[in-house]
């Protein structure tokens, strides 16, 4: 076996070699410098499909032992060198799932040293999602307590290592923790697996396990509390707050807490998600919903810059004023809003359109400015007709007359 590993990174390593310039692969040499280890890569899963497990390990691993190099000294924008690692890693993941079982003593701890030495290798220093994959298939080991307690040893040392605070630490961290809770789901009982995550709830991932929990048994009012924790502790974070927003939702429409479920849609409207505002108005009754409608709008028009949802709501109500008013503010929202107008203002539109256009044409100072000109003259054409597209065109032309370009691309529209 050490001869084939040798001899077959010798053959990945004369294809790099081949295409390395001054120590490094440009971007159109990467596809035939991996060569060698596609081939690898191949009789590996030739190996797994023969049920040489062992054989189709070392040999993935061999193909990861140097393409994850590579990655420094190549250019991979492609990504054929990070589907290669994918690729091995996933060969080796299906290999040992398939022959677990039919493996001696001696070859599991062979294999998973194996498995765990690479996962330790400085390579992954950068590159953190590779070595949490190879340490998630030595959790398929773990049916064996001394190899179990080898791998609970090293993610615990990991975990100890990280430093305090810092994005990619965090990162890192919670990904260990899920490998911890992983092993102890696939081979302990459903209550030490709450446990852990129960003491792991900090991490938004463990406290949305135990919101799906309690959801599912229908505790809400845990998940309300859970929620509650949830948005204090990562009140620095507005999409974690939003999501746990949303659970609260969910449990206070299970408990039927009308006013719950109204106070908390009207916060995620406010911040953003238009999706709440149906659910918002089906809280109300006709008669009340018109005050609280005003409420919103209110609130929306005293911010500084426009909101989204401000605009869905009003297209949703048909508000046609607002939405006059809306454009008349935001002038190049006519040319999608035109459509609920026209109808009911047509001269307005015809104005915004003309304002519209005449502010471009003074901005525009080149021939592709120019001919934005032109495709804002044909879409005011096409919605307020020949004459009034022509009256623009011909005033265009005499004040820019000096422009040749400019009136080159007009009279292409005539």
């Amino acid at each position: 076996m050490k001869t084939e590993i040798s001899t077959s990174k010798k053959l990945i390593r004369e294809y790099i070699n081949q295409y390395k310039r001054r120590g490094f692969i440009e971007w159109r040499d990467v596809g035939q410098a991996v060569v060698g280890a596609e081939m690898i890569l191949e009789k590996a899963h030739g190996k797994m499909i023969a049920g040489d497990t062992e054989s189709a390990v070392l040999l993935c691993k061999a193909v990861l032992s140097i393409v994850v190099d590579m990655l420094q000294y190549c250019d991979d924008s492609s990504g054929i060198v990070g589907g290669l690692i994918e690729g091995s890693l996933e060969i080796m993941d299906e290999s040992v799932s398939m022959g677990m079982y039919q493996l001696s003593d001696r070859e599991q701890r062979k294999i998973f040293s194996a498995i765990l030495k690479e996962a330790q290798n400085k390579r992954y220093d950068g590159w953190s999602d590779w070595s949490v994959k190879l340490l998630r298939i030595c959790i398929s080991f773990s049916n064996n307590p001394v190899l179990r307690a080898k791998l609970e040893e090293h993610l615990n040392s990991m975990l100890e290592n990280l430093p305090d605070s810092s994005w990619s630490s965090d990162y890192h961290r919670k990904e260990l923790k899920r490998l911890q809770l992983e092993m102890i789901e696939r081979y302990d009982t459903e209550e030490k697996a709450q446990e852990f995550i129960n003491a792991n709830i900090t991490y938004s991932t463990f406290r949305e396990m135990a919101i799906a929990s309690h959801m599912e048994a229908g505790e809400f009012s845990d998940v309300i509390k859970l929620c509650n924790e949830g948005e204090k502790l990562n009140k620095e974070y507005p999409g974690l707050v939003r999501s746990w927003k949303k659970y609260r939702f969910q449990a206070c429409e299970a408990l039927g807490d009308v006013e719950g479920q109204r106070k908390l849609a009207l916060d995620l409207i406010y911040n953003g998600d238009f999706g709440y505002y149906s659910k918002l108005k089906g809280l109300y009754q006709p008669i009340e919903w018109s005050e609280v409608l005003g409420e919103i709008l209110t609130t929306f028009e005293k911010q500084s810059s426009p909101s989204s949802v401000y605009l869905e709501i009003i297209k949703t109500e048909n508000m046609k004023g607002k939405l006059l008013q809306y454009c008349e503010r935001h002038l190049f929202s006519i040319e999608d809003l035109y459509p609920y107008l026209v109808e009911d203002y047509l001269e307005e539109v015809i104005e915004l359109f003309k304002t519209l256009i005449l502010t471009e044409a003074e901005r525009a100072s080149n021939r592709k400015q120019y001919k934005k000109v032109g495709y804002l003259i044909q879409r005011f054409q096409k919605v307020c007709g020949d004459i009034q597209a022509q009256k623009v065109i011909n005033s265009l032309m005499q004040q820019y007359i000096k422009r040749p370009a400019f009136v080159d691309e007009l009279g292409k529209l005539v």
